[in-house]
C-alpha cells in the first residue's frame, strides 16, 4: 500500500504536466517582457507555425537534445506524423494508446511511448496502424505487421530498435527486425549505450524471468517493482518491469521471491532486502547504489553494498531506464552521489553519507550534478510552491520549477519556471529571469554561455536561444558537495 501511495503521487504530478501539453490549442499567447535583473541576447527560430490541431495522445515528443518536436496530428484522412512542423506520413492511426490519463501516464514509461527521438534527436522512431495491422516506423522504413506493439526503444545512436509486439501465439522481443522467443508477457526491452546488448523481462506460467541476449535468467515471483494492479491498469499485456545498462554493459534490476526482494547484478543477487528502488549505475559503471529497507529497519542508501542512513522514505521510483534520472544520482566523475530522503515528515537531500544542510521541505526532487561534480542543484516544495535549491540556497519560489541543468564547466545553472495562470514560463539563469514564453521544454546548455530551449508562444512552436551576458556572475558555491550545504 504504502508503494501504491508513492506511486499515485508521482502520477498525479506527472499527468499534470502531461496532459497540459496534450491539445496545443488551448495555450495562450503570452506577452514578452523584457528580462529582470539582465540582458541576455536572445533569438527565435520559428519550428511550428500554427498548432491549433488535435495531438495524438503520447506522441507529443521533444527530442533529448531540445532542439525538436515530434508528434501525430488529426488531419481529415487519419493521423499525420510531423516533425518540426513537416508532415512526414499518414497513417489510420498512430500509438497504440487510448485517450485518457491511464494512456498519458503509459507514454512516461520506456517502451511505452509511441513515439521516440533518439539521443542526438536524429532519428525518429514510432508505432502505426497500416491495413489493419500495427507496424514500427524507424527512420521512415516500415517493420513487419503485427497484432499490438509496445513502444520503440532506440540505441543512443539511433542505429539500433528494440520493442515489444504481439503475434499469434503470445509476445515477443523484436530487436533490429530479428524475433525473440514467444512468452505470455514481455516487459519493454533496454538497450545497452553500445547499442550492442539488449535485455527485458518476461512473464510465463506465474513467473518472471529477466532475458538478456535472448538467454533466459533465474524465475523470480516480480521482477517489477510497481504492484500488480497499477501494472495492469497502465497495460494489462505487457510487464511494467525492465532493467539497467551500465556504460560499459553491466546489468542490474530489483527481484523478488519469497525470502524478499534482491539486487541482482550480471545474475548475482545481493543480500535479501524487506525492499528496494531503482538501482543506479555510476558513469564509470564501477559503482552501484540503490535505495533498500532491510526488515525491522528503516530505508538506507546502499552504496558499493554497503547501507548509508536511515530514512523514513527515499526518492520514490523512476519513470525512465536514462541513467541519468534515478532515485540515486551520481556525479559525472563517479566520485560523489547524493539522493533525496525523507525523516521526520520532511524531505532532505543525502550526498556522500551526510544530510545536506538544514533546510528541509515538504518534497524533493532527484539531484543533479554539475559536470565537474562541484556544485549541487534539486528542486523542492516549500508550502504550496516550488523551487530550486542551487549549492544549498533556496530560490526565488514559482507555482512549477523544472529540474535544474548545469553549463559544461559548471559556472552557469538554468532552469525553467512558470508562475500560476495563465502558466507562463521564464529561462532563470544563475538567479536571473529571462524573456517569458509559453510553455517552455527542452532547456540545456551549448556551451558555457549559450543555452537554448523550446516553448510554445501563442500559435507558434519556437526553438529560443541566448547568450549570457559577458561577465556574468554565477551565486557563490562550496567547493565540495560532500559538506553539508
Amino acid at each position: 500500500m504504502k508503494k501504491m501511495v508513492c506511486f499515485l503521487a508521482i502520477l498525479g504530478f506527472v499527468l499534470s504536466g502531461v496532459l497540459f501539453i496534450t491539445n496545443l490549442s488551448v495555450l495562450l499567447e503570452a506577452t514578452i517582457q523584457p528580462a529582470a535583473g539582465g540582458e541576455r541576447k536572445v533569438t527565435t527560430t520559428t519550428i511550428v507555425d500554427g498548432t491549433n490541431f488535435k495531438v495524438r495522445t503520447g506522441t507529443f515528443t521533444v527530442s533529448p537534445d531540445g532542439k525538436r518536436v515530434a508528434w501525430a496530428r488529426k488531419v481529415d484522412d487519419g493521423w499525420a506524423v510531423e516533425v518540426d512542423g513537416k508532415i512526414q506520413a499518414t497513417h489510420d492511426e498512430v500509438g497504440p494508446l487510448e485517450d485518457g490519463q491511464a494512456g498519458e501516464a503509459s507514454a512516461e514509461f520506456p517502451g511505452f511511448k509511441p513515439m521516440v527521438f533518439s539521443a542526438d534527436g536524429q532519428h525518429l522512431a514510432y508505432s502505426a496502424e497500416v491495413d489493419g495491422s500495427w507496424v514500427m516506423i524507424h527512420d521512415g522504413l516500415k517493420g513487419k505487421p503485427y497484432e499490438n506493439l509496445g513502444g520503440p526503444v532506440l540505441s543512443r545512436d539511433g542505429q539500433h530498435l528494440a520493442y515489444a509486439a504481439q503475434n499469434d501465439d503470445g509476445w515477443c522481443v523484436v530487436s533490429d527486425g530479428v524475433e525473440g522467443k514467444t512468452y505470455e508477457k514481455v516487459g519493454p526491452p533496454a538497450i545497452s549505450p553500445d547499442g550492442k546488448r539488449v535485455a527485458y523481462v518476461v512473464r510465463a506460467d506465474g513467473k518472471e524471468r529477466m532475458v538478456i541476449d535472448g538467454v533466459e535468467g533465474k524465475p523470480y515471483d516480480r521482477i517489477s517493482i510497481f504492484p500488480k494492479l497499477v501494472a495492469t491498469f497502465f497495460n494489462p499485456h505487457m510487464v511494467l518491469a525492465w532493467p539497467l545498462f551500465s556504460l560499459d554493459g553491466r546489468v542490474a534490476y530489483p527481484a523478488k521471491n519469497a525470502g524478499g526482494w534482491y539486487m541482482v547484478v550480471d545474475r548475482q543477487e545481493s543480500e535479501v532486502f524487506e525492499d528496494v528502488h531503482d538501482p543506479t549505475f555510476s558513469p564509470d559503471g564501477k559503482r552501484l547504489a540503490f535505495p533498500a529497507q532491510k526488515k525491522g529497519f528503516k530505508w538506507s542508501i546502499v552504496v558499493d553494498g554497503k547501507a548509508l542512513g536511515s530514512f523514513d522514505e527515499t526518492a520514490k521510483e523512476a519513470f525512465t531506464t536514462d541513467s541519468t534520472v534515478r532515485p540515486v544520482a551520481f556525479s559525472p566523475d563517479s566520485m560523489h552521489y547524493a539522493a533525496a530522503v525523507k525523516v521526520a515528515g520532511k524531505w532532505s537531500i543525502f550526498v556522500d553519507g551526510a544530510m545536506s544542510g538544514s533546510e528541509t521541505y515538504e518534497e524533493a526532487g532527484f539531484p543533479v550534478f554539475s559536470h565537474d561534480g562541484n556544485r549541487l542543484a534539486y528542486v523542492a516544495k516549500k508550502g504550496k510552491q516550488w523551487l530550486a535549491v542551487i549549492d544549498g540556497v533556496a530560490q526565488k519560489p514559482y507555482f512549477a520549477v523544472q529540474p535544474p541543468v548545469f553549463a559544461p564547466d559548471g559556472s552557469h545553472v538554468a532552469y525553467a519556471a512558470a508562475s500560476l495562470a495563465p502558466s507562463i514560463w521564464v529561462a532563470v539563469v544563475d538567479g536571473v529571469e529571462g524573456k517569458a514564453t509559453g510553455v517552455l521544454r527542452g532547456l540545456a546548455f551549448d556551451d558555457n554561455t549559450h543555452l537554448h530551449y523550446l516553448a510554445l508562444l501563442g500559435p507558434r512552436f519556437l526553438l529560443f536561444r541566448e547568450e549570457l551576458p559577458v561577465g556574468s556572475q554565477p551565486p557563490p558555491v562550496e567547493a565540495n558537495p560532500g559538506n553539508p550545504r
